[in-house]
Parts: C-alpha cells; sequence; structure tokens
C-alpha cells in the first residue's frame, strides 16, 4: 500500500496548490483499493507516474510563484529605496537652496548703499542736443531717487528708480538726460546741479554745465 502523504505544509500554499495535492493523494489512495488490472503493476505505476508528475509540476510552479514574488518584493523593496532617496536628495535639495538664499540675503544686507567713486555727467559741458549721461557705480542693488537742480536751487527734475532696473543696479549705471527727460523743453545755459540719492541720504552729488 502506498503511503498517506503528509498534508502538514498544504496551510502555507495557496489555493492551487492545495487543490493539486489533494487531487494527488486521492489518486494515490485510490490505487491502494482498485485491484490491479492486466499486467501486474501497470495501472497503479501508470497512477503512480502521473501522481508523481502531478506533484512534480505543482513543486515547480510553487517555485515559480514563490521566485516571482521574491522578485517582487525585492523589486517593491528597490522601488521604496530609490523613492526614499530622491526623496532625501529633494529634501537635502530645497534645504541647500535656502541656506544659499539666506547667505545672499545676509550678505547683501551686510553691504553699505554707497555709491564707488564720483558720479559723473559725460560731456561736460555738454549741449542738451548732446543727450548728455549720467555715471554711477552703485554697492549693489537699491532704490535710487535722482534730483536736478538750477542756480537758484529750483529742483527742475526728479525720477524714482526701483532696486535692480537701470540706474538702480548694483555696479555701473547710466542715465541719459535729453529733451524728453525735461518734458520736450530746453534748458537755458548755466550750471546745473544733481543729487544721487538713497532712501533720503545723498549718496553722490556733481553738477553739469549747459551750453548753447
Amino acid at each position: 500500500m502506498i503511503g498517506k502523504p503528509s498534508l502538514k505544509n498544504l496551510k502555507n500554499w495557496e489555493d492551487k496548490a492545495a487543490r493539486w495535492v489533494v487531487a494527488g493523494v486521492a489518486a494515490i489512495l485510490f490505487t491502494a483499493v482498485v485491484p490491479v488490472i492486466g499486467a501486474p503493476g501497470d495501472d497503479v505505476l501508470t497512477i503512480k507516474g502521473a501522481v508523481l508528475n502531478s506533484l512534480l509540476y505543482l513543486n515547480g510552479d510553487v517555485n515559480r510563484a514563490g521566485s516571482k514574488a521574491a522578485a517582487d518584493l525585492k523589486g517593491a523593496q528597490n522601488n521604496l529605496v530609490i523613492l526614499g532617496v530622491n526623496f532625501s536628495n529633494t529634501v537635502a535639495s530645497q534645504e541647500n537652496q535656502s541656506l544659499v538664499a539666506n547667505a545672499e540675503a545676509a550678505a547683501e544686507a551686510s553691504i553699505k548703499p554707497e555709491i564707488i567713486g564720483k558720479p559723473l555727467f559725460y560731456p561736460n559741458p555738454a549741449k542738451q542736443s548732446q543727450n548728455p549721461r549720467l555715471y554711477y557705480v552703485l554697492s549693489k542693488n537699491m532704490d535710487v531717487e535722482i534730483r536736478i537742480y538750477d542756480m537758484l536751487a529750483n529742483m527742475i527734475f526728479k525720477t524714482a528708480i526701483n532696486a535692480g532696473a537701470q540706474g538702480g543696479k548694483e555696479g555701473a549705471n547710466w542715465l541719459t538726460f535729453g529733451s524728453d527727460t525735461f518734458d520736450q523743453h530746453s534748458l537755458s545755459a548755466g550750471v546745473y546741479f544733481f543729487l544721487v540719492m538713497h532712501e533720503g541720504k545723498v549718496l553722490g552729488k556733481g553738477k553739469v554745465a549747459i551750453v548753447p
């Protein structure tokens, strides 16, 4: 009589594996009670072979399923690791950008707002038709105000320039003064005084002579 296989491990298999094992056990038990017909042992051997093949197929199927599950789990773990690394890198990058921005802001705040050198008009003296320019160099981006006065201390021109714009940016700046600057009015020949200011404080001053 062929012994009954143990069912101890059936609870850990998938439903498909359990059905295959139960079918194999039933076939083996069947051969124990059915009389042998024909050549002694032929049918039993045939059934045994079928059962053995079934069990071998089952074992291979279970192994394949287990391997696939392990591969899927490994892939999922790798994805989780990659996701974690990418998330960490993103957070670190944002923190670094924030630190850099704070450092730049602190460095900008520590720079004294001033004009480097002396502001100058060129050409000087100049005809108004020559569109003379006022040149100056700023230590950093800042809001700037330009004022021009005549010889009687009358303010004839005033303009505000935002930080970062031409006239209010770090480095070299220039402003052109032509007929358009004074609403198409021609300036009388004489000496004019200008101020370059920041937040009410005079950063630089000078004068320009306008000739006929």
